[in-house]
């Protein structure tokens, strides 16, 4: 039987608008997680870069105890 009275459709609307809304909480989600990901590369590459600044200073520090 062909059912053509359009009560179907109805029932289409409610799962069109939750994937668009699972897809744009998926894109946000996914944004939010990599500027998370750059600002914490960004914290521990100056983390690192103040400890082989002072590790430096402490080489220098000790060869010109040595001289």
């Amino acid at each position: 039987m062909d059912h053509t009275d359009g009560g179907d459709v109805s029932l289409h609307w409610p799962v069109i608008v939750l994937i668009f809304a699972l897809l744009i909480m998926s894109g946000a989600g996914a944004r939010f997680y990599h500027q998370q990901e750059l600002a914490l590369t960004g914290r521990v590459e100056d983390d690192l870069t103040a400890v082989a600044r002072l590790k430096a200073d402490q080489i220098v520090a000790w060869r010109k105890d040595q001289l």
